[in-house]
């Protein structure tokens, strides 16, 4: 597994009814790097909340240097991370 810690969550409703959707917000943090925040936004709470932790746990990939990333996208049964694009 992945040395997660999860540093705050929040959900809101966006949107009024059955056409409301959940949003998600989360701050981690990963073997003691800096936090990064994640969010998702779905009709279903449950959902919206692990598109939030995917969201983070990518910024956070994204910044570690590549042994350690490889390592724990490996631990996560991730496919090959790349480095992040430049591309705007």
């Amino acid at each position: 597994g992945l040395p997660v810690a999860i540093h705050s969550y929040e959900e809101r409703a966006v949107g009024a009814g059955a056409a409301a959707q959940a949003a998600a917000f989360v701050e981690l943090s990963l073997a003691g790097s800096a936090t990064r925040f994640g969010v998702g936004l779905h009709a279903s709470i449950i959902t919206a909340a692990l598109l939030a932790v995917c969201s983070a746990l990518n910024r956070l990939l994204a910044l570690a240097p590549a042994p350690e990333r490889l390592q724990w996208a490996a631990a996560i049964g991730g496919a090959a991370i790349t480095e992040p694009s430049t591309a705007d």
